[in-house]
């Protein structure tokens, strides 16, 4: 893939659907030759962030992967839905992990994440 937007996806907020996320991004990670145990991080990442939104109330999950050489971009958005307390804790934990410098936001229309996620872990 030569970068920029490469996947756009719009799932219904229930937990199930986590699965088709996780899996679009291990596959944009696998053709750019992501590590077997870096793309198990990533699925891992992609499932919490995916149900964290889901935990909000969030209606519709839209996310988008833009593929560069030995990089993925994700941005993950719901659809309604706020952040409560510290329920966001683990995530940032694990995200710490995972892709430093990642960031989540949120504003009236819902909650937002984003990510660098590099072939070799930083």
């Amino acid at each position: 893939m030569d970068g920029g937007p490469a996947i756009l996806v719009e799932l219904t907020g229930t937990p199930r659907h986590a699965r088709v996320a996780r899996v679009t991004v291990a596959a944009c990670a696998a053709l750019e030759d992501f590590s077997v145990e870096r793309i198990d991080d990533i699925r891992l990442l992609v499932d919490e962030v995916f149900n964290a939104l889901v935990g909000t109330g969030a209606r519709r999950v839209r996310f988008s992967v833009d593929v560069w050489p030995s990089r993925l971009e994700v941005a993950v958005r719901s659809d309604g839905g706020r952040m409560v307390g510290d329920s966001f804790d683990l995530l940032g934990v694990l995200a710490d992990a995972i892709a430093p410098g990642w960031s989540i936001g949120e504003d009236a229309q819902g909650v937002s994440f984003t990510a660098s996620l590099c072939a070799a872990p930083a």
